[in-house]
């Protein structure tokens, strides 16, 4: 879309001169706006103990895969940095503006903008950053963004105060960002040679944001742009054509909402001249948040996904994508997001710099997000070519998956689902702890939560799912409210499957599972497992948790285990628990097998 933009118009008839947001100095715009909770917020960081980072904080990464000892003092520095931009728009003394200097000095001073974790494999050679080399990752990005719009926002405020920092500023911003943008196509986000994932928009969205605000010269400005767009095309094209995000709703933010942002603000920068809202695929994209909303916050987490979304300010993203796409549903979503899950909680942003625009936009919506809510909650709905279906009946919700296990941010897990009660987890996807150098390497399948056996799946003759694109669901279908799955071949041949089908149903205020097996040979084993947060209690072929109860229909051997978090602090936020349980049901089966399985309420 965006390059066949490209071939039937010519950036240069824009001027991308419109101010993305009033500058800080503009009080007439943002008295409206003040809110006391940031002028509070930003009073915590007033004669800030920026945190250091060290070289050893750098090397860990690389010596024993710990990415926190540098992420945390990274994203602590950020993160302190924008709470004092956004106390400063609202009060606008000038308080806060030494301790902004401050933090853009420190950053300025910093060897390298991103992540340890994210430095690129050709510059393993070095154990520290290389000065010569701008590799531009995520977080280079988002902190350009950042720095960008400070500069911006405040110049004249920190021309009276220290005029130098903006020298420093536009020297750094050259230097790391805006020409190694244009002068490499070899960063692999880029999609000159290979696929993409969430990093092309997220990354370009940011260069945007950057080039907006900080380059002069207008013929390097629309080279700028004429590149982003012939790029993040790359993951527009990547989308299937049902706008489907196989890495769950806090992924959506960082790749349908991020390409989302890139379009918004050629829209705002073009005097709202250059629409590209209309595109079909775009706002069914933007649609998947909708679909995978489950209640209180919570949404569908199937792979690397959280429960509920990461950040607070995604809200104000899907708001001003129902304005200007004229999607009243998202509005309301937004509004209802707000209500449940983010209004008052400034600390939801978990100490890091993304989505600084969004957050500005949170203080400018925050009272179009505080009007009463009029969301109707969608009773199902398929992603064809994602294989992901959602159904609801009465408080209960259920999600369910086909796919591969070859997926962006993959677990094995073809085949399963997760099952809620209002906002409650009766069946669980675990999701993922926190990152480390074994996530993304040759041993991420070692991990727990990765596999296929901490997910709702069997386990078939001791075999468990494997892991790549071969391994994948035979068909995937929903007619009604059942959701039917074949999945045979997301198991090796040693399983010794020639079937393997999985109907849910739900009906009545009740789950009914219904797995049906044909064998190669006469004498078979397999578990059934099933992933839930309360302790259970065995009775006969039933297991009783919290308020529910799973029942066979056969009399079956019914055994759990315990998985602890080990202070795995991403999961224990996830599920406000340091540990979940797995109910393991045996079944000894010849030839043929078909388990029935239900889930109630007590």
């Amino acid at each position: 879309m965006f390059r066949k933009w490209l071939q039937e118009n010519r950036i240069e008839d824009f001027n991308f001169c419109s101010p993305l947001f009033p500058k800080g100095s503009d009080r007439e715009f943002w008295e409206t706006k003040s809110n006391k909770k940031y002028i509070d917020e930003a009073i915590k960081y007033l004669n800030n103990e920026w945190p250091n980072i060290k070289a050893s904080d750098y090397m860990a990464f690389h010596i024993n895969g710990n990415r926190l000892r540098q992420e945390n003092p990274h994203f602590l520095r950020r993160h302190a940095l924008v709470s004092l931009l956004l106390g400063e728009l609202c009060e606008y003394n000038g308080r806060f503006i030494p301790d902004i200097t401050d933090g853009l000095f420190l950053i300025c001073e910093e060897t390298y903008w991103g992540l340890s974790a994210h430095y690129p494999a050709y510059f393993e050679t070095y154990k520290l950053p290389d000065t010569k080399n701008c590799y531009i990752d995520l977080f280079a990005g988002e902190t350009a963004s950042t720095v960008a719009l400070c500069y911006y926002l405040f110049y004249d405020e920190l021309y009276d105060y220290c005029p130098d920092i903006l020298t420093r500023i536009e020297y750094e911003m050259k230097r790391r960002i805006l020409d190694p943008y244009l002068e490499h196509t070899d960063f692999w986000w880029m999609g000159y040679s290979g696929s993409v994932n969430n990093w092309n928009p997220w990354v370009l969205s940011n260069m945007l944001t950057a080039f907006l605000l900080m380059e002069n010269n207008p013929a390097t400005k629309y080279k700028a742009i004429r590149k982003m767009m012939y790029e993040i095309n790359n993951i527009y094209t990547a989308y299937p054509d049902d706008g489907g995000c196989d890495e769950g709703a806090n992924y959506w933010e960082l790749s349908g909402g991020t390409l989302f942002e890139f379009i918004y603000q050629l829209y705002i920068s073009s005097g709202k001249k250059l629409n590209l809202f209309n595109d079909k695929k775009i706002q069914k994209i933007m649609q998947y948040n909708y679909h995978t909303y489950i209640a209180d916050g919570k949404y569908v987490n199937f792979a690397d996904g959280t429960p509920h979304v990461t950040s607070s300010s995604i809200a104000a993203l899907l708001y001003l994508y129902g304005k200007v796409a004229d999607d009243l549903k998202m509005c309301e979503l937004a509004k209802r997001l707000y209500k449940d899950y983010i209004a008052g909680n400034l600390d939801v942003e978990q100490n890091r710099a993304s989505y600084t625009k969004r957050r500005i936009q949170m203080l400018i919506l925050a009272d179009k997000l505080s009007e009463k809510d009029n969301m109707t909650v969608i009773d199902k709905h398929i992603y064809p070519h994602l294989q992901v279906a959602y159904m609801r009946s009465g408080e209960w919700y259920c999600a369910a998956k086909g796919g591969h296990n070859s997926e962006s941010h993959n677990h094995n897990d073809v085949g399963s689902f997760m099952l809620y009660y209002g906002a409650v987890p009766v069946l669980m996807d675990p999701g993922c702890g926190v990152y480390t150098a074994n996530t993304f390497n040759e041993h991420r399948y070692e991990i727990w939560t990765m596999q296929s056996d901490w997910h709702n799946l069997p386990k078939i003759n001791g075999v468990s799912q494997h892991e790549g694109f071969d391994f994948r669901a035979d068909s995937f279908e929903m007619n009604d409210n059942i959701i039917r799955i074949s999945f045979k071949n997301a198991y090796t041949a040693d399983s010794g499957l020639t079937e393997c089908t999985r109907k849910l149903l739900l009906k009545n205020n009740t789950l009914n599972i219904s797995d049906n097996f044909v064998f190669e040979k006469d004498a078979n084993t397999v578990y059934e497992h099933f992933i839930i947060k309360f302790e259970p209690e065995i009775d006969g072929n039933k297991a009783v948790f919290g308020d529910y109860v799973l029942e066979c229909d056969k009399d079956v051997e019914i055994s759990y285990d315990i998985k602890l978090f080990d202070g795995d602090s991403k999961l224990i936020n996830s599920w406000n628990t340091d540990k979940l349980y797995r109910i393991i049901i045996k079944y000894d089966a010849s030839k043929e097998l078909e388990n029935k399985i239900t889930i109630r309420k007590v």
